[in-house]
């Protein structure tokens, strides 16, 4: 009879198998590996969110969302699968499903700007909601900004793509109070 640790071992295998194919961008080979890892240990989270984001970049989103699901039974509070999932939710147009998953993700992760930008970018470009989306953004941008990240620039595109709409709306006063709020100023 093998061992614990001899069985994490050969999980480990699989797994490491699976990452060089999708490396290779071979996602269903790297599937096949990553389900070889979790039949031999069952509790292996990262297999699991390898196999979503695996059915992901196939474009499977369901299937995707269901490895995310199962990796979250392991780990609740697991950063990859409930970003991962956030994003999934995007894809089968689920946007409350992807804000609430990216508001427990801002919980477990407050400096994480890709939360808000989700959020915001979920706001802005399905729910056309500016201005919950304009907050978010610019919360986000201030973060990419803290951590001289080279992301800003996307939270800047939406940001003016907000200002056109709102400009367009006649609510230019509202976007420039949302930016004051959030200590952005502009030129």
């Amino acid at each position: 009879m093998k061992t614990l640790f001899q069985k994490k071992r050969e999980a480990l295998v699989q797994y490491d198998l699976g990452i060089d194919e999708s490396k290779k961008e071979n996602y269903e080979e790297a599937i096949k590996y990553y389900k070889k890892a979790i039949k031999i240990d069952p509790n292996f989270a990262f297999a699991y969110d390898n196999i979503g984001i695996s059915y992901r970049k196939l474009g499977n989103y369901k299937e995707a969302i269901n490895y995310y699901e199962k990796s979250l039974k392991i780990d609740p509070n697991g950063i990859t699968p409930l970003q991962n999932i956030a994003v999934a939710y995007q894809y089968t147009k689920e946007y409350d499903k992807s804000i609430k998953t990216y508001k427990k993700l801002a919980e477990i992760d407050p400096q994480n700007p890709e939360v808000f930008y989700g959020i915001g970018h979920v706001y802005t470009s399905y729910l056309k909601e500016y201005e919950k989306g304009l907050d978010y953004l610019c919360k986000a941008y201030n973060i990419y900004v803290e951590q001289n990240s080279p992301y800003r620039s996307d939270a800047e595109t939406l940001i003016q793509m907000i200002y056109s709409e709102m400009n367009k709306a006649g609510n230019k006063d509202k976007f420039l109070e949302i930016l004051e709020k959030n200590n952005i100023k502009t030129n």
